[in-house]
């Protein structure tokens, strides 16, 4: 979505002068292109060649072993150029541990079909700075309370991980939960929410009696085969 391939210094410092255990600083302005997806999570890697190669210096760690020719320096927040503003089609706004504000939800069909796909779009705000990558869980629910589909990733298919958010962001997280083919025609719910994946560990919901670590959507009515 960006690059930008130039000498050190624009050419004005080239290698071939540069001294044994001379550090040298180097600024580099990187176009974003115009279409790039936003928000999202972006590498920043950088590589040296020698044209008309256009193929990477060979490149070592601190021990001397071989890495990528292409390493992982920074990874960046890429925002739109403007600020969208977004009208769900259910609202809730319903506070999880005062970490992350579930706005509202879409849900497209409105009449699912076993076999199919339904797609749950969910639309989060960060109340606070997030330390930590939470993952999504939409779980798909029948009337006896037995879990019948799941689906669970960070946002944005782990595009936009939430220490990436910024306080007061709203985010758009599109979710596609695929039906089993044998799903019987019923009512189902959805339970969803936030968890920490290296403990399991759910966001609870701020004021709720009794305590709950997940948020309930529906009822919705899917057609089985």
């Amino acid at each position: 979505i960006g690059g930008v391939d130039t000498y050190p210094g624009k050419g004005n410092y080239p290698t071939r002068l540069w001294l044994p255990g001379e550090v040298v600083p180097d600024d580099y302005v990187l176009p974003i292109a115009e279409d790039a997806e936003a928000p999202t999570a972006a590498v920043i890697r950088v590589g040296v060649y020698t044209p008309p190669s256009v193929d990477n210096l060979p490149v070592y760690d601190a021990q001397g072993r071989a890495i990528d020719p292409s390493p992982k320096i920074a990874l960046v927040r890429i925002v739109p150029l403007r600020a969208a503003f977004y009208q769900p089609q259910h609202e809730l706004n319903i506070n999880l541990d005062h970490k992350v504000l579930l706005i509202g939800y879409d849900s497209a069909p409105q009449v699912p079909s076993a076999g199919g796909t339904w797609e749950v779009t969910l639309y989060w705000k960060a109340l606070a700075p997030i330390p930590k990558d939470y993952t999504v869980f939409v779980h798909l629910v029948n009337e006896a309370g037995e879990t019948m589909a799941y689906f669970d990733r960070q946002p944005l298919g782990g595009d936009y991980p939430t220490h990436l958010w910024e306080m007061g962001e709203t985010v758009q997280d599109v979710h596609r939960l695929p039906l089993p083919d044998d799903l019987p025609s019923g009512e189902y719910h959805l339970d969803i929410g936030l968890y920490w994946l290296e403990s399991g560990e759910r966001l609870f919901i701020v004021d709720a009696t009794p305590s709950l670590n997940f948020i309930t959507l529906g009822p919705v009515y899917i057609k089985g085969k």
